[in-house]
C-alpha cells in the first residue's frame, strides 16, 4: 500500500470541518488516511461505526460479516437499506460507504473466518472493531488480537444499556476482553432474545469510532482498559477500571 503523504485539494476539502479543529491538522488527517483497520460485525453496532470511519476519511476498511440483511435488522442496522433485504451485510455494508465517500478503499469479507484466516486478515491492521454479540467470536478475535498484538474497540448492546471496551496488548497495563469476561460464554443472551432500543447500537458504535479515531490519530484519551458502562433510561455512563488478570489464558504471560 503507497503512503500517502499529502492531502489532494478535493481532500482538503472533503475534511474541511475535521482540518478546522485546532487539535487536529493535516498530518492527523493523514494518518486515517494510511491506517488499515478490521471491523467485524455489520450489523447494528457496525452500521453507524462503518459509516463514520468512511466519512471520516479512514483510507482501509475490512468488514467481515457473514450474515444477510433480514428485515427485523433495519430497526437499527442504518447501514443497511429495504433492497438491502437478502444481500450478504458486507457486500450491502461496502456499497453504502463507498456511496458516502469514494475517497477510500473497502474490502468486504462475507464468509465466517476460522483462526487462521482471522489472523490473515488482520495482521497489517492498525485496529480491530468488534461488534458481534457471539461470545466464541469475541474470544476468538481477543486471542488473535492478544498473538498478533493489535489493538481492539469492542462494544456491545442490550435493551436500553451498552457497554464499550477498549485493549491494547502492547499496553504492559492494558487487560484484554478475556480478563474482563472469562467465563461469559455461559450466560450468552443476544438481541433476538432479549430486543434492544434502536438508539442505543447508535450511540455505541459512535463512541468505538470516537475512540478508534483518537487512537489512530493519537489526539485525547482513548480510554484503554477502562469498561465504559451506558445506561440509556438515565442518560448516565460509568467507568470502570478493569486490570490485567493474573490468570488470564490469554495475556497473563
Amino acid at each position: 500500500m503507497k503512503i500517502k503523504t499529502e492531502l489532494t485539494d478535493d481532500q482538503w476539502l472533503r475534511y474541511s470541518r475535521h482540518l478546522l479543529l485546532p487539535q487536529f491538522d493535516q498530518s492527523h488527517q493523514l494518518r486515517l488516511k494510511n491506517a488499515t483497520v478490521f471491523v467485524y460485525g455489520a450489523g447494528g453496532l457496525g452500521s453507524p461505526l462503518l459509516l463514520y470511519l468512511a466519512a471520516s476519511g479512514v483510507g482501509n476498511i475490512i468488514v467481515n460479516d457473514f450474515d444477510d440483511v433480514e428485515l427485523s435488522n433495519l430497526q437499527r442496522q442504518i447501514i443497511h437499506k429495504n433492497e438491502s433485504i437478502g444481500v450478504n451485510k458486507s457486500i450491502s455494508a461496502k456499497q453504502s460507504m463507498l456511496d458516502l465517500n469514494d475517497d477510500i478503499h473497502v474490502e468486504n469479507i462475507d464468509n465466517k473466518l476460522n483462526e487462521a484466516q482471522l489472523k490473515q486478515a488482520i495482521q497489517y491492521c492498525d485496529l480491530v472493531f468488534v461488534g458481534t454479540d457471539n461470545f466464541d467470536s469475541r474470544y476468538l478475535i481477543n486471542k488473535v488480537c492478544v498473538q498478533l498484538k493489535k489493538p481492539q474497540i469492542s462494544a456491545a448492546a442490550l435493551g436500553f444499556e451498552g457497554q464499550l471496551f477498549v485493549m491494547d496488548p502492547n499496553n504492559d497495563h492494558s487487560a484484554c476482553y478475556r480478563c474482563l469476561y472469562p467465563n461469559a460464554g455461559q450466560q450468552e443472551i443476544t438481541c433476538s432474545d432479549a430486543g434492544v432500543f434502536s438508539p442505543v447500537v447508535g450511540v455505541l458504535g459512535t463512541m468505538q469510532v470516537l475512540s478508534g479515531l483518537k487512537f489512530l490519530t493519537k489526539i485525547g484519551d482513548s480510554q484503554i482498559s477502562k469498561l465504559q458502562l451506558f445506561d440509556a433510561l438515565s442518560g448516565q455512563w460509568r467507568i470502570i477500571n478493569v486490570t490485567r488478570r493474573k490468570d488470564c489464558p490469554e495475556c497473563s504471560s
